[in-house]
């Protein structure tokens, strides 16, 4: 029996690996949010439809292509993977290994030992990594000469953290009332302080002047969830670094609104948590998302995630 040539090539790269479910363009779609000079990609001759996206001087993305029972068994593949892409990229490593006190999120950490990506690799591969987290896909990293196949699943709920920018300025009072009409516990964490409350501030947005620089609310868990659920904290204020998604198309400084969860041990990010804490983590970003979408329909503002990718109203509420 033949060997596709290809196999050998995609054993050398990271691979980025697609379930039925999902359709290829969503890939491209959502690297474009934070790459939106992504080219339209090459078309590749011969490999019914794959194309070479470029994503800077030394890296691009190839694909997508088909996954056969040859190419699962070859490459040790997890079941569900029915096509692919490749990521062609150099390969740069940290010289030391990594620290022992550095969280091992998305599996980084323990899949390279001796050294973790940086620079050019540790770039691109973050890249493709956030986008399996967001799509809940899988990434084959490259084979190297003491490491085996080795294939992550980055979990999306270790990044639960949502931002949304709109020019619309919210007063404290009406900000409440949107958020309890999904959350009515929600709360002030503390009145505004004298201080606060003199550095008014106008910001050009929204119904009239605006009377504080930025403020804050929360969203009680314990009660709900127990008391290691902690709460969401809601932090609003001016911002002028907007996401690469929003660039081209919003001008100068914005409000945004950040949605934080904040358990009570401040474990909730990490991969390894027990199967208590990840049952409240679930059930936290659900209230999360869905005081994201309120405000995101009150602001009539635009969603983004940890990532820098892209969320609307409709996919938080689903």
């Amino acid at each position: 029996m033949s060997i596709d040539p290809r196999i050998a090539a995609f054993a050398d790269s990271h691979l980025l690996l697609l379930d039925p479910e999902l359709e290829p363009f969503d890939v491209v779609s959502l690297l474009r949010n934070i790459r939106p000079s992504l080219p339209a990609g090459e078309l590749l001759q011969g490999e019914n439809g794959a194309r070479s996206y470029r994503m800077s001087r030394y890296s691009q993305l190839v694909g997508p292509f088909p996954v056969d029972p040859q190419m699962a068994e070859a490459l040790s593949l997890p079941r569900d993977a029915s096509s692919l892409f490749a990521l062609e990229c150099p390969r740069d490593r940290e010289p030391v290994p990594p620290p022992s006190w550095l969280p091992d999120i998305d599996g980084l950490v323990s899949a390279f030992p001796a050294g973790l990506p940086c620079r050019e690799e540790g770039r691109v591969l973050d890249e493709v990594i956030a986008v399996a987290r967001r799509l809940r896909l899988a990434v084959r990293l490259a084979e190297e000469s003491s490491l085996g196949a080795r294939v992550l699943r980055p979990d999306t709920e270790t990044h639960p953290n949502l931002f949304v920018y709109s020019e619309n300025w919210l007063q404290p009072q009406v900000l409440l009332t949107q958020v309890a009409s999904v959350a009515p516990q929600v709360r002030w964490p503390r009145p505004p302080s004298p201080l606060e409350a003199a550095r008014g501030r106008e910001l050009g947005a929204g119904d009239g002047p605006v009377e504080l620089d930025g403020y804050a609310i929360e969203v009680p868990l314990t009660d709900q969830l127990g008391p290691r659920a902690g709460f969401i904290e809601i932090q609003v204020g001016l911002e002028e670094h907007i996401p690469t998604a929003l660039r081209d198309h919003v001008s100068g400084s914005q409000v945004a609104y950040t949605l934080r969860w904040v358990d009570t041990d401040n474990r909730g990010r990490f991969a390894d948590i027990d199967d208590e804490l990840r049952a409240i983590r679930t059930e936290a970003i659900g209230t999360l998302e869905r005081c994201a979408a309120a405000i995101i329909t009150a602001v009539g503002g635009a969603g983004v995630d940890e990532s820098g990718f892209l969320v609307s109203a409709q996919q938080l509420r689903e």
